[in-house]
């Protein structure tokens, strides 16, 4: 086989791609012809952005799913400890004890009297234990040095924090923002909140006792809430 031979049958196997023209050729390429190849290129990076779109999406459920069950699994695990125990990783997670009531729903003098000793309830025990593994989470598994301080952070064009999100409930959606799998707005979408605004379902008051304490507004012309455990 003579080397033009070699040439065509390389020509006729060799994958399409695109190529510079040959000196004797015309380089001039037609306005036509121009718009039709960016448009086709325009195209193409449109359908990979909407499938690179629709992967995150996918990945960022499963990630949620995923966080779900460690969120559960590490509170189960945190329950077991005593109460003592789950207060005093709180306040060495730089905590205050009305910013612990408002994260729990609590009043002041509850959590005054769980540091006493007295009993606490079992879905009081389950959200203590939550706060616990979320701080554990956050802190080892996403590097968030001084949670507590980072959760009092405005979130990014915002006037919320980490600390309204979390009371909104949205513990999960919380860790994913952490972990940088949320942006800000996804993040106040989710718990419920304006990005000029905070949570202003509780508010602190002067309890019986003369202390600082923390119920929910709805209740701010009714009688004290209960402060048992």
């Amino acid at each position: 086989m003579s080397d033009r031979e070699d040439l065509l049958v390389a020509d006729r196997t060799a994958p399409a791609i695109e190529s510079f023209p040959l000196s004797d050729q015309q380089t001039r390429i037609s306005p036509d012809m121009l718009a039709t190849r960016t448009g086709a290129i325009c195209s193409q990076v449109g359908l990979l952005a909407h499938e690179a779109t629709r992967l995150s999406h996918e990945a960022g459920r499963h990630h949620g799913k995923a966080v779900g069950l460690q969120m559960d699994d590490r509170a189960t695990e945190m329950a077991r400890r005593p109460v003592s125990d789950l207060l005093a990783s709180v306040s060495e997670a730089g905590f205050s004890w009305v910013g612990v009531a408002r994260l729990l729903g609590v009043s002041v003098p509850a959590i005054r009297k769980w540091r006493q000793g007295e009993a606490v309830s079992g879905p009081n025990r389950g959200k203590l234990a939550q706060l616990v593994a979320f701080v554990e989470i956050v802190a080892k598994d996403h590097l968030v040095d001084d949670v507590a301080s980072w959760m009092e952070v405005p979130l990014a064009g915002s006037r919320a924090t980490g600390l309204d999100v979390y009371a909104a409930g949205s513990v999960n959606e919380l860790v994913q923002y952490a972990a940088s799998h949320m942006t800000t707005v996804e993040l106040l979408s989710c718990a419920g909140l304006d990005a000029d605004d905070s949570d202003q379902r509780f508010e602190v008051f002067s309890a019986p006792d003369g202390e600082p304490a923390i119920r929910p507004r709805e209740y701010a012309h009714a009688s004290a809430p209960s402060t048992s455990g």
